[in-house]
């Protein structure tokens, strides 16, 4: 039996059994290194156990193989691995082509690794072996290219410290206190809570103000430069798939008048370079890493399902399985991530804000970009992690048309809303408190305003829908917050429905914007080059 035993196969070719399992492991590690994912925790070492059984399998069954058919099995796998790893980067590199041209190049590279592995297929695991340790040791121990929670640049400026503080606040999601659904329980009474919070703390409020566009991107990059032109190169370029708004009018200005400049926000958007405009500080958050998981009190079993879900998820392999599974079951879901983890790194920056108000208030403009009350919405009304992660919801419903819901999944979506904007105002007035302490709040300007709606909506704001759009849902997407705390404004409410780009223009930039009266719709290709479509906003509130 003991001769027997050292005759086996595995003990005579071990390398066949851990090649596969370092071939797949390598990449896992790789992820979670560079999302700064702690690899001494239950669920990172479970995943990394149920990979390794997966490799197990796959040296079993190399065993039982031709040498052909042995290089053939490695190479998909070796494919499949470079497919997680390049992520959206490749994906990114397979939109610049065709699909023949595509498959042509797949099928040259892997007929090309079959070839190579099948020339060195007496020593072909022992390479693999060699290579994968050589990778994992520039991965994990010299910690390459990570993703930190949160990455600070500080440059040095003289600041003039006479002047009184700036502080401008964007609450992404935040929807206007008008737009709130009436029909929706619990609006009413937020609606309620916002109004008396901005009456104690002296803000000249727009109840029914609006975006002229219902994402981020361009109702930002429009607002700083009192604009609303809908064509996003106009102020904006695109760097390493980060788009960079290159004009700031609202910098410029702050510049001008001798602020220094300090900038919070995430990774999704970049303020911080600005053409003609040098930024002090730069504070960038990540808007939805794995990372944001790691020190909150929910169940291991969800961090470990959320964790493999993205790594595998970053394949293109994945996605055209998932896409052909839903054509031949005729579904039409939702193809991005379930839950969006921006908030669990946004909610300590309010802090963060304060505490550099402690160092240095006069004098600096602070710009920060939170996402908060954005979806996914995580914490309840006391700012808490919600215990149940099946509740942390997104802003549509994943079993519905792109971006859609259904009656019931839009009320329950804003039931947790609500929660979410509460618990972003309790943040906020911390803030404010602070900033009472420190002597500063009375003479500072502060400006507090949303991009755009919930987006909570039945019908989404683009062209496919046009037909379909209500009032409604052109408030879920549109309707924004927009509130200014001044001495040389008099606190008020207003219900005159506003653009905020046109009303930043006006008050805070001194110029008038003139197109005040549409509403632009997402185009179905954005680089069509097609004129935007666009709806009356006096829909709005019909």
């Amino acid at each position: 039996m003991l001769i027997s035993f050292f005759n086996h196969p595995v003990v005579q070719k071990p390398e066949r059994l851990f090649a596969p399992i370092c071939l797949l492991i390598v990449p896992f590690t790789a992820y979670i290194q560079h999302n700064s994912y702690p690899l001494a925790r239950l669920e990172t070492v479970t995943a990394i156990s149920l990979i390794a059984c997966l490799g197990i399998l796959v040296g079993v069954l190399a065993y039982r193989l031709t040498d052909t058919v042995r290089c053939i099995v490695y190479a998909a796998l070796l494919l499949l691995c470079v497919d997680i790893h390049m992520g959206t980067q490749w994906i990114t590199l397979l939109e610049q082509y065709s699909g023949g041209q595509v498959l042509a190049a797949l099928m040259l590279c892997f007929l090309a690794v079959v070839c190579g592995f099948w020339l060195i297929h007496e020593h072909l695991e022992s390479v693999i072996i060699a290579s994968s340790l050589t990778t994992a040791f520039f991965t994990v121990l010299l910690e390459l290219q990570t993703i930190d929670s949160a990455v600070a640049q500080q440059q040095q400026h003289h600041r003039a410290t006479t002047l009184a503080p700036v502080l401008h606040i964007i609450l992404d999601e935040q929807i206007g206190i008008e737009g709130l659904p009436a029909n929706i329980p619990g609006a009413n009474v937020t609606a309620r809570f916002l109004k008396q919070f901005y009456r104690d703390h002296q803000f000249s409020l727009y109840g029914a103000a609006y975006s002229h566009f219902p994402d981020t991107k361009r109702s930002l990059s429009r607002l700083v430069n009192g604009s609303s032109e809908p064509d996003l190169s106009v102020f904006t370029k695109t760097v390493n798939d980060k788009l960079q708004v290159r004009e700031n009018a609202w910098f410029n200005a702050l510049s001008q008048q001798g602020y220094s400049i300090r900038v919070y926000q995430s990774d999704y958007m970049d303020f911080c370079k600005p053409q003609g405009v040098q930024v002090q500080y730069c504070y960038t958050y990540a808007s939805n890493s794995i990372q944001t998981l790691a020190n909150i009190d929910v169940k291991r079993s969800y961090k470990l399902r959320i964790i493999l879900h993205r790594f595998i998820a970053r394949s293109t392999s994945y996605k055209l399985v998932m896409r052909a599974w839903r054509n031949a079951e005729q579904k039409k879901l939702v193809t991005t991530d379930e839950v969006w983890l921006g908030g669990l790194s946004t909610y300590p920056v309010f802090k963060r804000i304060a505490q550099d108000m402690t160092r240095q208030a006069n004098g600096v403009a602070f710009f920060a970009h939170l996402l908060l009350p954005h979806s996914s919405y995580i914490f309840d009304r006391n700012c808490l992690a919600r215990s149940n992660p099946g509740t942390w919801f997104r802003n549509f419903d994943h079993l519905q048309t792109t971006l859609a819901n259904s009656p019931a999944s839009r009320q329950q979506r804003y039931k947790y809303y609500l929660d979410q904007v509460h618990c972003t105002h309790h943040a906020l007035e911390n803030l404010f408190r602070r900033m009472k302490q420190l002597g500063v709040y009375d003479h500072a300007t502060i400006i507090v305003h949303g991009d755009h709606g919930s987006r909570i909506a039945l019908n989404p704001a683009h062209k496919k829908s046009i037909e379909e759009l209500t009032g409604t849902d052109l408030r879920d997407s549109y309707s924004t917050l927009m509130a200014f705390h001044s001495r040389k404004l008099t606190p008020a409410y207003s219900r005159a429905p506003l653009s905020i780009q046109s009303l930043f223009s006006n008050i805070i930039l001194g110029r008038p914007l003139t197109i005040n009266n549409k509403l632009f719709l997402n185009p179905t290709n954005s680089s069509d080059n097609k004129p935007f479509p666009f709806v009356p906003a006096s829909r709005l509130f019909e």
